[in-house]
């Protein structure tokens, strides 16, 4: 079975990185943001017009206005952006969509960060990279959306300086207990030896239980807290360069040999810049793709469910047509070749 997620993570991918030696880790990244952001003195913020709840929720429960901009079918900034919003009190809040790298869209804000404007860089959907163009004024990762850990979110920024003294709470540690249970059901070996048919079943009775664990969690702000010192330690000794360079060897390879028809945007460059959470595709039915996938043992997923087309902002095109195919540093060639083949028979056949 291919799962879309790695797996734990290895001895072998440890080393030392600065990256994020002297960062606060919080369980998740929205509770970084929020806190980040809690005492600004700047409360407009303007928002991509597709973006996940983790990212809406932190700024109205902050009480800031929240202004939104257009997405375009490849994720470009409109032409006119950020229209007629002061840098004096407005923030833009920029997403890395799936990981993809829109150079024009990047070219753009290091532009407006030179006229004063205030960049909040989100790049929860990629990783810490020394080949990564970085340029906001704040970065945001969420560790445990692309690698084998339970929970792990942080933001970092050069005035960033506040150490965060949260007291432990049991709403923080159930939810960290939710999070590894999550984990511990979906990143293991033994999904790669399950049968399909198997997994099928295990996959409808661990979502539906996990599920039912989530409606009992306090809202994610009560349980706020630091992630465990096991889990800091480990993103703090992480090889993400090895990491995101096979990742970006994945992506490559499924750009290269997927049918051109099925790519979620034309440009290369998109797709291996920096790491990636999940080669998109777009079809007419992401459902009746989900079922033919699992029946042929690989598991893909897209970001609808907890992901919102914000309101009075153009909805993004593909919404309802994009699917994300594995691409993480656990998989190997033979994996690669099936989901090629997999994926491109299923299109022929339509």
């Amino acid at each position: 079975m291919i799962y879309h997620k790695p797996l734990k993570i290895k001895d072998g991918d440890l080393i030392k990185s600065a990256t994020v030696e002297n960062n606060q880790i919080f369980i998740l990244a929205r509770q970084a943001v929020y806190y980040f952001f809690k005492n600004s003195e700047k409360r407009r913020i303007l928002l991509p017009g597709y973006l996940p709840e983790g990212v809406y929720f932190p700024f109205s429960e902050l009480g800031f206005k929240k202004m939104y901009y257009a997405v375009g079918s490849d994720f470009s900034l409109p032409d006119d952006f950020p229209g007629s919003r002061s840098a004096d009190d407005t923030i833009i809040y920029y997403i890395h969509h799936f990981g993809l790298y829109n150079q024009k869209n990047i070219d753009k804000l290091k532009q407006l960060k030179s006229q004063g404007y205030y960049i909040v860089e989100d790049r929860a959907l990629t990783l810490p990279s020394a080949d990564a163009d970085y340029f906001g004024d704040a970065t945001v990762y969420s560790y445990n959306k692309m690698l084998g850990v339970p929970h792990g979110g942080t933001i970092i920024s050069d005035i960033n300086t506040e150490d965060y003294s949260l007291e432990k709470n049991s709403a923080a540690e159930e939810l960290k207990s939710y999070l590894s249970l999550r984990m511990n059901l979906f990143c293991r070996s033994g999904i790669k030896l399950m049968p399909q048919l198997f997994f099928r079943l295990y996959n409808k009775i661990a979502w539906k239980f996990i599920n039912r664990k989530a409606n009992n969690l306090s809202h994610w702000l009560p349980a706020t807290g630091l992630a465990d010192s096991a889990i800091v330690h480990l993103i703090q000794n992480l090889d993400f360069q090895s990491i995101s360079e096979k990742i970006i060897y994945n992506a490559g390879y499924l750009f290269d040999n997927i049918r051109p028809v099925l790519r979620l945007v034309p440009d290369r460059r998109m797709y291996t810049r920096q790491a990636i959470t999940g080669f998109p595709i777009i079809v007419d039915d992401p459902q009746d793709l989900q079922k033919y996938l699992m029946k042929n043992g690989i598991h893909g997923f897209s970001l609808r469910q907890g992901w919102r087309p914000a309101q009075n902002a153009s909805k993004w095109d593909y919404f309802d047509k994009h699917f994300l195919l594995p691409v993480h540093n656990d998989l190997s060639k033979k994996d690669l070749k099936k989901i090629v083949r997999v994926v491109n028979a299923y299109k022929n056949a339509r």
